[in-house]
């Protein structure tokens, strides 16, 4: 029996005659009742909902990643425009949707609801100060698990990398924004740039064409190439000055030649910094900070220990903020400027706050 056949063996079974007509109006509203029996869905999407919801009564996790679900929807379109306006968008990634991960983090931590309710009430940068620790300092508007994983999240742009904390930074701060189609980290009325444990401020290595004037002068001068430390005093550009100075060579003389070297690698700007021998390991700090933050044009810096040591904990400066912290925690804030090291990575042992 073919499907013409056995429609019609319906028709014929539900009509009063037996022998349904279709010019009978009572046959035909008969008739287009069996057809559309049989060509709507058997089984409604909310039937089908039920029905699987009572597959997982039995498992608290399903039944609770549902209900955040359901719960969470709702904000699903007010919380894609609010991200967009802060530059977040399934570009900024380029291995995971940005707005996505976001927007998981806050579901999967209770944190949605309350953080788009209160995105009027959502800090400024300036109110962090120039230190403290990012969790705490947010957790009155999300949980430290959020933050944590907020803080976490970064990845690659456009062969850029974003580092940790910029994301979590543009979302629970409400002036800060991710760059666009710049140079840059975070706009925060200008240039934000932001640096997690063990960065570094520029690139590190650097060739020095026509040789290096300061260990010529060493050369003229007997100094042997030595180990002092981790370290061969011809690499260590504040040692090797020390040298010198014991030989009675001249003050400017070794400063003039350190210069010449380090003029390949750092701005007039940055060189100006390096004025005594005695101070020489600090100063070479000062002019590889300087150096980075005018080439780069940062207008604010805030570093972020990223590791494991004091997750969270940040120092939030600017230009002179941070050449005062460098000249009292020179060590803290990097190792050495060495010959082969011109671009060391900085708070690599974490950050410490008060």
């Amino acid at each position: 029996m073919n499907v013409t056949d056995k429609l019609y063996t319906e028709w014929a079974w539900r009509s009063k005659t037996g022998t349904p007509d279709i010019n009978d109006p009572e046959d035909k509203a008969l008739l287009d009742s069996i057809i559309a029996e049989l060509t709507e869905q058997t089984e409604s999407p909310y039937s089908q909902l039920q029905t699987n919801i009572s597959k997982i009564q039995d498992d608290p996790e399903a039944v609770d990643f549902l209900n955040r679900y359901v719960n969470n929807r709702r904000f699903r379109a007010p919380f894609d425009e609010y991200i967009a306006n802060q530059n977040i968008d399934s570009n900024t990634l380029e291995d995971t949707d940005a707005p996505d991960a976001i927007f998981n983090i806050l579901s999967k931590n209770g944190d949605l609801e309350t953080y788009m309710n209160n995105l009027d009430k959502l800090p400024g940068f300036e109110s962090l100060d120039t230190s403290g620790n990012l969790v705490t300092a947010l957790d009155s508007i999300v949980s430290k698990e959020s933050a944590n994983a907020l803080i976490r999240l970064g990845g690659m742009e456009g062969g850029r990398g974003v580092g940790k904390a910029e994301l979590g930074i543009a979302t629970l701060c409400r002036d800060v924004q991710m760059m666009k189609g710049q140079a840059g980290d975070l706009n925060w009325n200008g240039y934000l740039e932001v640096k997690g444990t063990a960065a570094r401020l520029g690139k590190r290595d650097h060739e020095f064409t026509g040789g290096k004037k300061l260990i010529d002068l060493a050369t003229a001068n007997d100094i042997e190439n030595v180990t002092q430390g981790r370290t061969s005093i011809y690499n260590a550009p504040e040692i090797l000055a020390s040298e010198l100075l014991k030989k009675g060579v001249d003050q400017n003389t070794i400063l003039t030649a350190l210069k010449g070297d380090f003029g390949q690698v750092y701005s007039e700007k940055a060189l100006k910094l390096i004025k005594n021998i005695k101070d020489l390991s600090v100063e070479m700090r000062l002019a590889y900070f300087t150096n980075y933050w005018f080439g780069e044009g940062v207008k604010h810096i805030i570093f972020v220990a990223t590791g494991n040591n004091g997750f969270g904990n940040y120092l939030s400066f600017n230009y002179d903020q941070a050449i005062e912290y460098i000249k009292k925690n020179p060590t803290g804030f990097c190792s050495p400027i060495r010959y082969n090291q011109l671009a060391p990575q900085v708070f690599r042992s974490g950050i410490k706050v008060k």
